[in-house]
């Protein structure tokens, strides 16, 4: 659950992102620069970087996100997941009616999360040829 950021040059990595807000993910941008939080992913080797909540910024909710994305990488690689609040704040977690979102099945839920996050879990390995 995460607010929007603007994220320039957006580029088409080929890597598809499928599920709910999977639009959010992109490759090949750079942060805006419009004060929001910017989450993003590292990858040493190859060496590439995603963004995580692409959209537009200065819209003060939240958005879930629960997306897929199969990412090509060497054994041994760095994954480094980060988020970067820009300005040291972030918007509350409310939806565009000012309700809290809950993520079913993610802790605290039922509870709302008192904030922002990115749960990222490995589905599955596979060696490429």
């Amino acid at each position: 659950m995460v607010e929007q950021e603007t994220y320039n040059g957006k580029a088409d990595g080929g890597v598809v992102a499928t599920g709910t807000n999977a639009s959010f993910f992109v490759e090949g941008a750079t942060p805006a620069g419009e004060g929001y939080n910017v989450y993003s992913l590292t990858i040493s080797a190859p060496a590439q970087t995603a963004y995580l909540n692409s959209g537009t910024a200065n819209i003060a909710q939240c958005w879930p996100i629960d997306y897929t994305v199969t990412l090509p990488m060497q054994s041994g690689a760095r994954i480094t997941l980060a988020a970067d609040t820009v300005n040291g704040s972030e918007i509350i977690n409310r939806d565009a009616n000012g309700s809290p979102i809950v993520v079913p099945g993610i802790s605290p839920a039922p509870t709302a999360y008192n904030g922002q996050f990115i749960q990222m879990d490995v589905i599955d390995v596979v060696p490429m040829p």
